[in-house]
């Protein structure tokens, strides 16, 4: 008998004296004596928390025998999975593990019991497995949701034209028997290059195989992502070059200068605002660094600029309008352009010829055992009417 249950039976011996006495002298009512009453309940007290520690202990020690034996039936599955032609082959080492399984520690010679330990792989260490977790960790990829801005079409060409009023016929006053002004609006074209990005990547047919996640799936997730976050950086920050022009790159949007070097006031962020044309629906982009910083900035009447979202859903607000997080925006800082206003949807073109398509190419490197995969993607983008985005500069 173990020491713990010795050690119940003994509690559980003077907790039935204890009740005796408690009982005893409680019937005898007002003539009972209190002291001898006292003594066993405290007695009870006593015997119940030692009690609950042991039970406690004995519940723990419950569950990892549990744990242990089911841990050692994995092992055992395994090692009876290891073809072994000849027993007599057969280690010491794995002689003594399944001597273990079976009996325990029992009948083990000194020798046996020296070889089971998990520091050694030899002596027993290979059971001693990490587990292994499907997730596979991944760090954060920033992409700019130009795509959620601007207005997004499909075309089937290498390019695409559009026709764009460049500008408007000018009527004028006239008196009686005055001719009408000769006038008529002005047009022009604009065209969008779809351009093309690609990506190669070579794996080992035995990665495929033998991989205990989906290597394929990995492969064709962190493709997607690493375009997505090329196109979204051209979008804004592109210098048109076998990529998309991105609108801080493009010379016919308006720059308005801070006044102030490295260093943008609230005052800025208000009249760049004011820049646009009434009908514009305007919408403020920066990084998540520039928004930290305006949080903090006050307008001369002592008011935040930055207010969060009233009830009913809506957004939190910079100057009384909207504003999105575009990772690829410059932080605050000389000659930087860290906040832009503008109408995205209407300022702002982008053309997709081809979605992400993917080839696998088994035979090219069949002979090195390897396969390629060739990921590809056309899509083009650039500011269609440049006066329906603003950009703030930090510069003098």
């Amino acid at each position: 008998m173990s020491q713990d249950m010795i050690e119940l039976k003994r509690l559980a011996q003077e907790s039935n004296e204890a009740i005796v006495i408690l009982r005893s002298e409680h019937e005898k009512g007002m003539s009972g004596n209190k002291e001898a009453m006292a003594k066993a309940e405290a007695k009870l007290d006593e015997i119940e928390s030692k009690n609950q520690e042991i039970t406690i202990a004995l519940e723990a020690e419950r569950v990892a025998r549990a744990k242990f034996e089911d841990e050692f039936k994995e092992v055992e599955k395994r090692l009876m999975r290891v073809k072994h032609s000849d027993k007599k082959e057969q280690s010491e080492e794995y002689k003594a593990c399944l001597h273990f399984i079976a009996m325990g520690q029992k009948g083990m010679s000194p020798e046996q019991l020296k070889m089971l330990r998990t520091d050694s792989d030899p002596d027993g260490g290979v059971f001693a497995v990490p587990e292994i977790s499907m997730e596979v960790l991944k760090n954060v990829t920033e992409i700019s949701p130009m795509r959620a801005l601007a207005r997004v079409m499909q075309t089937n060409r290498k390019s695409v034209v559009l026709f764009k009023r460049t500008s408007n016929l000018t009527g004028g006053w006239r008196g009686e028997r005055e001719s009408a002004p000769n006038t008529s609006s002005q047009y022009g074209e604009i065209e969008i290059p779809v351009n093309k990005i690609m990506a190669e990547i070579i794996s080992t047919r035995e990665m495929l195989e033998d991989g205990i996640i989906n290597v394929a799936n990995e492969i064709m997730t962190d493709a997607s992502e690493d375009f997505a976050q090329q196109e979204g950086f051209a979008f804004v920050l592109g210098d048109g070059v076998k990529k998309p022009k991105g609108f801080l790159y493009d010379a016919g949007v308006q720059a308005i200068n801070s006044g102030i070097a490295a260093d943008i006031t609230a005052d800025n962020v208000i009249d760049l605002a004011a820049e646009l044309k009434t009908g514009y629906n305007a919408t403020y982009v920066l990084n998540r660094k520039t928004i930290a910083y305006l949080r903090k900035l006050k307008t001369l009447d002592d008011q935040y600029l930055w207010q969060a979202g009233l009830v009913g859903g809506a957004p939190n607000t910079l100057n009384g309008l909207p504003y999105v997080e575009v990772p690829d925006m410059d932080n605050v800082g000389a000659n930087k352009r860290p906040l832009a206003c503008g109408d995205f949807m209407r300022g702002y073109r982008i053309a997709d010829h081809v979605a992400m398509s993917v080839i696998r190419d088994d035979l090219t490197l069949a002979s090195d055992d390897k396969i390629k995969w060739v990921f590809r993607r056309r899509t083009g983008g650039q500011v269609v009417l440049p006066e329906a985005i603003k950009v703030l500069k930090a510069a003098v």
